[in-house]
């Protein structure tokens, strides 16, 4: 983790933020930290699913 190896977990990096007590996104409150997650995840709802690209009829009648 300290050498920054791109194989080390993110839930790891998280856990020893919080055990060396860093705020994590800028929180120190986890009320507040828990209502930031709400308010993203109410975004991420509006977001559509799935984009399904448009079929182009191709006029090849010469």
């Amino acid at each position: 983790m300290e050498a920054g190896k791109p194989s080390t977990a993110i839930g790891t990096v998280f856990n020893a933020c919080v055990l060396l007590h860093v705020p994590l996104f800028g929180v120190e409150d986890k009320a507040e930290l828990a209502r930031m997650r709400l308010r993203g995840e109410e975004r991420i709802a509006l977001l559509t699913r799935r984009v399904r690209p448009k079929t182009v009829e191709v006029d090849d009648d010469f």
